[in-house]
Parts: C-alpha cells; sequence; structure tokens
C-alpha cells in the first residue's frame, strides 16, 4: 500500500494473520495425528478460516512512518 509520508508503495501492515492461522492448523493436526502438509497449495486450506482483521496498524520499511491503514484506503 501507498504511505502517507513519502510516497512509497512498500508499507506492509505490522500484524500478519498467516502466523496465528499456520499455528493453529498444526495444533489441529497434532491433536488429530496428522502429517505435515506438503506441496504447491498447502497454505490454501487457511484461507477458509481466515478471520477479519483486527489490527491495522502498517509501517514502511522506507521512512519508518507508522499509520493506521483505514484512515488512508
Amino acid at each position: 500500500m501507498k504511505c502517507p509520508n513519502c510516497g512509497g508503495h512498500q508499507a506492509r501492515f505490522k500484524a500478519s494473520r498467516t502466523g496465528s492461522l499456520n499455528q493453529k492448523k498444526s495444533l489441529v493436526r497434532k491433536r488429530k495425528r496428522l502429517p505435515r502438509k506438503k506441496g504447491k497449495r498447502a497454505h490454501q486450506s487457511s484461507k477458509k478460516d481466515a478471520k477479519p482483521r483486527e489490527d491495522f496498524t502498517a509501517r514502511c520499511p522506507d521512512c519508518g512512518f507508522e499509520f493506521d491503514a483505514r484512515n488512508y484506503v
């Protein structure tokens, strides 16, 4: 997304949702004693369980500016 401070296009959300979703998937696999899923589309099973983003804080790596992305979309 575009940084409102410097105009760079590399600003990203600080909190990633994929880490928490992957943790949840690994706990379910351990509980059911399933092997780890491998292959090209291994990450896509988490998308059906995706929850809406709660933390909208974004940071620009160029200038270090942190902002709330909801205000600049």
